[in-house]
């Protein structure tokens, strides 16, 4: 067929293939390897699952089919390798315990894998009523039913509402506010807000006879979440890893902030790295050091991002911002050495990269608040920074706002960075010929904190209205002068004639 005419849609009803299938063994098998290694040799009974839409085009259900795996399933295909239905695999056959598995779905995902999650949820109904030993998923689907009868709900009402396990945003929703709340980081005190703020969103369950369920006044999705022992997402791109966007602390680092809230631990977090021809299974911890190693704190990537000018700018300072984001959601994820490295680099200019020409040169209010979420990390007590480089942090942040036009941030990190460089003498501006600090009669004997510009900037503003204004009456003067001038020549012409 010509080019341009063989163009055909995603076939979301092939999800997973069948050799997605079976890479999805592989990989649920050394997930719970992995996990038996790190827990004393005792395999988990009940995970949580992020499915993407981008991540499913890309491997073709191997996320999905680990969550099968768990499960103790398996798809029948067609002829044309469409997914019919999903089978039970008997407990004989499967050798082993089931293990319950919750899933959150993001919204494009419930929108184009509508028909997977209505085979997942229906054959999840079907293993909640199956009655065999060791069959976790039951187990747990009645332990929640009678507390949801103990709620006052109906016996029936209550058993539907203990088997779901798919949960996302309401219909027609999208997003979950929990980037964009995590980087308000002035905004809130307790991560529990970041918490709740993604159990609100997320809480809509997804099953076979009810399509995006909320209950009042119970949330259905924390009640599923509570015993989750690790939380899981792919990564298939070379291009897209767990810093270069807000999605993955949002989504996994969501789950994790969610499961400490309700169970007063964190999870264990995997990645399901699909980027190569086998299936690996890395901890979160270990991705992201080596993603920040190797490419953010990379020469040659920095140097990539300075031919790019402004936009070079906001690349680098996302690293910072999805940093922190992955800090808040789970103090484990970030070390103290890497925010250190990222000072070293950006602030500190390590590598003689001549960074602080660049962004004076292109945007220092980018390097400012790069300089003031790592304020925040310090002020918040994820890392305790020594007293060099907390200087160097305020000294730096100090000269971009003072001399290079930078914003300043939010009035409370302000403070904060502001405090820091009074500990250090850093105060006034080190600028030659900057004032000495002022003083005033109700503040006799105590040293004014911070520059003081309202006299100089009554100056300024003053002064052009002051010289408006005698250019003015100069102006008129003059034309006074000149109109009694001609007069009194006129005067002189007439007495001639």
């Amino acid at each position: 067929v010509p080019s341009g005419r063989n163009l055909y849609a995603f076939e979301a009803d092939k999800l997973p293939t069948r050799a997605a299938y079976e890479a999805g063994g592989k990989a649920l098998e050394q997930l719970v390897a992995r996990y038996r290694d790190e827990h004393d040799g005792e395999p988990p009974e009940k995970l949580a699952f992020s499915l993407w839409s981008s991540e499913a085009m890309r491997h073709l259900g191997i996320l999905e089919s680990q969550v099968l795996h768990a499960l103790g399933v398996r798809p029948v295909w067609d002829a044309g390798g469409r997914v019919r239905s999903l089978e039970i695999i008997p407990a004989a056959e499967l050798g082993r315990s089931r293990i319950d598995v919750v899933v959150q779905v993001t919204s494009v995902y419930r929108d184009q894998f509508d028909s997977f999650m209505r085979q997942l949820a229906d054959v999840v109904e079907r293993l909640a009523a199956l009655d065999e030993p060791g069959n976790l998923i039951a187990a747990n689907s009645h332990a929640l039913a009678r507390r949801l009868q103990e709620q006052g709900f109906d016996a029936e009402r209550a058993r539907r509402l203990s088997q779901l396990r798919l949960f996302g945003n309401e219909p027609g929703d999208y997003g979950t506010g929990v980037s964009q709340l995590t980087l308000d980081s002035t905004r809130w005190d307790n991560d529990a807000e970041l918490a709740e703020q993604f159990l609100s969103r997320l809480q809509y369950g997804y099953g076979s006879a009810s399509w995006g369920e909320r209950i009042e006044g119970q949330n259905l999705f924390a009640e599923q979440l509570r015993g989750v022992q690790a939380a899981i997402m792919a990564r298939s791109s070379e291009l897209n890893g767990v810093l270069s966007t807000d999605h993955p602390f949002e989504f996994l680092g969501g789950l994790s902030l969610a499961i400490r809230h309700l169970d007063g631990a964190s999870p264990s977090l995997y990645i399901s790295d699909l980027r190569k021809t086998e299936p690996r299974t890395t901890g979160a911890t270990s991705y992201l050091a080596s993603e920040l190693r190797s490419r953010y704190l990379n020469p040659q990537w920095i140097g990539a991002m300075q031919q790019e000018g402004y936009a070079g700018t906001l690349e680098i300072l996302n690293v910072a911002n999805n940093l922190w984001g992955w800090q808040a959601a789970d103090r484990s994820m970030v070390r103290a050495d890497q925010w250190q490295a990222l000072h070293d680099t950006f602030v500190n200019d390590q590598r003689e990269l001549g960074l602080d020409r660049w962004f004076e040169a292109h945007n220092p209010t980018a390097q400012a608040q790069l300089i003031e979420r790592m304020a925040e990390a310090i002020r918040k007590g994820y890392w305790d920074a020594s007293d060099e480089t907390r200087r160097e942090l305020a000294e730096r942040w100090q000269a971009l706002t003072s001399e290079h036009g930078a914003d300043k941030g939010e009035a409370l990190t302000r403070e904060f960075i502001e405090q820091m460089a009074g500990g250090f003498g850093l105060a006034h501006s080190t600028a030659p010929g900057a004032a000495e600090p002022a003083f005033s009669n109700a503040t006799a004997g105590e040293a004014v904190r911070g520059q003081v510009m309202q006299e100089a900037l009554e100056q300024l503003t003053e002064t052009p209205s002051r010289l408006r204004l005698l250019l003015g009456i100069t102006a008129l003067l003059v034309c006074l002068l000149l109109g009694a001038l001609r007069q009194a020549v006129g005067s002189v012409d007439v007495s001639a004639r």
